[in-house]
């Protein structure tokens, strides 16, 4: 084993690649850990306002339950 580590110590080659693989590994961990929690502020987001549409839904049924209430299917938070 000490040997195999020496050749790796003096291959300059084998030392680049490993950086490399290295580096590769970092950054792809870096972009999935970013894209999870941008994913998760979305989904954090809409559930807030899937949320506050069902509310308001509710809330309209329970006042004016003979009411159609179709126009409020598309409601935002805006």
């Amino acid at each position: 084993m000490e040997k195999k580590a020496e050749d790796f110590n003096e291959d300059m080659i084998l030392q680049d690649m490993a950086f490399n693989r290295d580096l590769n590994k970092r950054a792809r961990q870096a972009r999935m850990k970013r894209e999870r929690d941008e994913g998760k502020e979305e989904g954090l987001q809409e559930g807030l306002s899937k949320g506050l549409r069902y509310s308001v839904l509710k809330l309209f049924i329970k006042t004016y339950p003979q009411a159609e209430t179709g126009f409020l299917e598309n409601l935002s938070v805006e």
